[in-house]
């Protein structure tokens, strides 16, 4: 059962644990970047949800990380177009 500790999601390591969980630095800076902005609680769930099918480090030998980059890219203009 997970309890918020490293390896339980990748979001969690990432935005409460400060490590990369498997992802490379710019998903991890860019997962980082939008929690900063006051929307994100918005796409919060679609973040997570996102890093848990992509995780590296659990079920995916290979994912697909450039998916992941678009995926991201677009909830940041969702979040621009929020404003």
């Amino acid at each position: 059962m997970p309890n918020g500790r490293p390896g339980d999601h990748p979001a969690v390591d990432i935005l409460v644990h400060g490590i990369s969980s498997g992802f490379p630095d710019d998903i991890f800076e860019t997962v980082r970047d939008l929690a900063q902005h006051p929307k994100y609680p918005l796409i919060s769930d679609r973040v997570d949800e996102l890093l848990w099918k992509y995780w590296p480090s659990w079920r995916n030998a290979n994912p697909d990380l450039d998916e992941v980059r678009r995926q991201l890219q677009a909830l940041r203009e969702e979040l621009d177009q929020a404003e």
